[in-house]
């Protein structure tokens, strides 16, 4: 019997040692491990969609790794048109994020150009649309920062955009407080 237990718990140790040297790691985790910098390099070889992927990656990995600067270079470069759409999507929220932490509104505007052809979840769109009308706010565009911001306010009722809302209402004149209304 002890002969026979043994025979079957060998057999299930050579059957689970065996699965586990035939699994193959998919693309995201073997993307992961990469280094950014090979990334970039592997980019200047491929062709346009496919390298705008991979700097896509490189870009989130430097993000994630901390160099947020760099990564943010990288994403500004990238040509959005060349990406799918949850490639764009995440693009968009990669620009975005590092755009505002990085204190560069320009880089969350264009992030944020195109929001209804992006494929987004609500919280992702508001929040989205909440830095686009943070960042307008920035660049002095008092109007669309109001309406951008209100649109939010409207769909969450978070009164935290209050003053934003009033600092970019301030910057308004009456004639352009009308087109609001």
């Amino acid at each position: 019997m002890l002969t026979l237990t043994r025979g079957l718990l060998a057999t299930a140790l050579l059957a689970l040692l065996l699965a586990g040297c035939a699994y193959q790691p998919g693309i995201v985790e073997r993307v992961t491990d990469d280094d950014p910098a090979s990334l970039l390099e592997q980019a200047q070889q491929q062709e346009p969609s496919q390298a705008a992927r991979t700097r896509l990656d490189a870009a989130d990995i430097l993000a994630r790794q901390g160099e947020r600067t760099q990564a943010l270079e990288i994403a500004r470069n990238i040509d959005d048109a060349r990406l799918a759409g949850d490639q764009r999507a995440r693009w968009a929220l990669l620009l975005a994020d590092l755009g505002e932490s990085q204190g560069d509104p320009e880089a969350v505007i264009r992030a944020t150009q195109d929001l209804d052809g992006l494929e987004l979840n609500r919280g992702q769109a508001l929040a989205l649309r909440e830095q686009r009308g943070l960042a307008l706010l920035e660049v002095d565009e008092p109007l669309a920062a109001a309406e951008a911001l209100l649109a939010v306010q409207a769909e969450s009722d978070d009164e935290a955009l209050n003053d934003p809302i009033w600092r970019a209402l301030g910057g308004l004149d009456g004639r352009r407080l009308t087109r609001l209304a």
